[in-house]
């Protein structure tokens, strides 16, 4: 996925570890059609492709210490 530049990204809905997102990418990307759920269009800086993730985030993060 080399040469896909990021726009933008709007969370549209998140609960507690869940999240949404909707992304926009410069230029027409099929490869990023085939893995999430979205739409070549034509936006502000030309042909755009939009995609719409669902993704579990880490709600708490730890380290875990040898047990000596």
């Amino acid at each position: 996925m080399q040469g896909i530049r990021p726009l933008d990204t709007q969370v549209l809905s998140q609960d507690g570890c869940y999240r949404r997102e909707r992304s926009w990418y410069t230029g027409g990307h099929p490869e990023l059609l085939q893995r999430y759920h979205g739409s070549i269009v034509q936006g502000w800086t030309g042909t755009e492709t939009v995609v719409t993730r669902d993704l579990i985030i880490p709600v708490v993060t730890f380290e875990m210490e040898s047990a000596q």
